[in-house]
């Protein structure tokens, strides 16, 4: 417990949220002349997928901004319900934030098991780290909206 207690669930939010938007940002062309490219798979894909990488790259800036504005707006607010509203908002962020992940890492490693290549590993490992990270500010998010309501049953 004390690993998932070590760093307050605001900072491990704001990290995730900015790592969110970094990693969208790598999908976007206009932001980044370098863009993740899966190597050896792109005939296939087509330009469809392109369209799809950048949806997905706007999306992903627009969760981690949701994230850092909502972790922001946390520590103000002294009222529990409203702490434990933006709580379950900030966990649910999250929750969404990983279940995004699952489709690039599956095409991730299933490049890597057909053509390896460090791009498709760095991809990979992009993705998975900010899994990690996100899953642990869930946990950590998840922990403090739970010590909030025990803390709001003894007050009243």
């Amino acid at each position: 417990m004390m690993l998932l207690t070590k760093f307050s669930h605001t900072l491990l939010v704001r990290a995730a949220a900015v790592a969110s938007i970094l990693l969208g940002m790598l999908y976007l062309p206009s932001v980044f002349h370098f863009t993740l490219s899966i190597h050896g798979f792109e005939p296939e894909l087509g330009r469809g997928s392109h369209i799809i990488e950048e949806e997905w790259g706007k999306w992903s800036i627009i969760g981690g901004g949701l994230l850092f504005i909502g972790s922001l707006m946390l520590r103000p607010y002294r009222s529990a319900w409203l702490r434990n509203l933006l709580l379950g908002f900030l966990f649910i962020c999250l929750i969404l934030l990983i279940t995004a992940q699952l489709p690039p890492l599956l095409i991730w490693f299933i490049m890597n098991l057909l053509v390896f290549s460090w791009s498709n590993a760095l991809g990979f490992l992009l993705h998975f780290l900010f899994a990690a990270l996100a899953l642990w500010g869930s946990a950590s998010t998840l922990y403090a909206f739970e010590k909030n309501r025990l803390s709001s049953e003894i007050t009243d």
